[in-house]
């Protein structure tokens, strides 16, 4: 696709809220998994994406953030757990052109010519606040677990097996956990345990993948949907292809016995 793509808008003037994307998302441009442009005082609260992001300025949520006003656009209490590709690309934004991103995490894979955990490049007095990245970020000129290139880092955190350093603070996967069980900066994660997934199901365990899993069919805030994301992730249960679970479907005794058996082995 041409010029700017998002999975919701090419482009966002006012506000975005609560969405979500599951599909891919290619532009030339400017692609996000919200949306491909955010401008001026503009702002994408609480928005979620897991859908793969390629483009120039590429982001998990926003391509590109771009400020002509003093506040600047604005993405908060957002997350990421698609993979982002592209010449200028981050977890949640691409390319920050002033304004802030705050309280937002990124656990999808990063890679491009610039790459950062949150975001490539933040200009213009762009501000990353309360964040956390437990995706790989791997850059071919620049890489940062947080940002690549400049911008104004305060109480951010990342993996420190993330494939890259820079701003912010490096622990292991328990020190995440621990840190975002308690009040203060980290306290603002907790506002996914609202839209149906705890935030910390994309700090991982020990050898467990980093990358949510994600199917069409299987709705975040369904009853079921923590119980799948635990099964796939500890190899239980893998769905069908295609994205889908169908988790409404009946399954074989040859099935149920095969689920039994790996549940066992999990166990022990």
């Amino acid at each position: 696709m041409q010029g700017n793509a998002g999975g919701l808008a090419g482009s966002v003037w006012n506000r975005a809220y609560d969405c979500e994307n599951h599909g891919t998302v290619q532009g030339l441009r400017e692609a996000g998994g919200i949306a491909g442009t955010l401008f001026d005082e503009g702002a994408v609260p609480q928005c979620r994406n897991l859908g793969a992001v390629q483009g120039g300025a590429a982001g998990g949520i926003v391509g590109a953030a771009q400020a002509s006003y003093v506040i600047g656009a604005r993405i908060s209490r957002c997350w990421n757990g698609g993979s982002v590709s592209g010449s200028a690309a981050g977890g949640i934004v691409g390319s920050l052109g002033g304004g802030a991103i705050t309280g937002c995490y990124n656990a999808g894979e990063v890679a491009g010519t610039r790459a950062g955990g949150l975001t490539a490049t933040a200009r213009n007095g762009g501000r990353i606040h309360g964040c956390y990245n437990v995706g790989a970020v791997s850059g071919a000129e620049a890489a940062g677990a947080i940002v690549a290139e400049n911008g104004e880092v305060t109480d951010c955190w990342y993996l420190d097996d993330c494939g890259a350093s820079g701003d912010g603070t490096a622990v292991m996967a328990a020190q995440l956990r621990e840190l975002a069980a308690l009040p203060g900066p980290a306290g603002i994660w907790r506002h996914s345990d609202t839209l149906g997934r705890p935030v910390l199901a994309a700090i991982p365990e020990d050898g467990a993948d980093a990358v949510p899993v994600a199917f069409s069919d299987v709705p975040y805030g369904a009853w079921y949907a923590d119980a799948v994301q635990y099964a796939c992730t500890h190899g239980l249960m893998e769905g069908v292809g295609g994205g889908s679970f169908r988790p409404g479907q009946a399954v074989s005794r040859a099935q149920l016995a095969a689920l039994l058996m790996r549940m066992t082995e999990d166990a022990s």
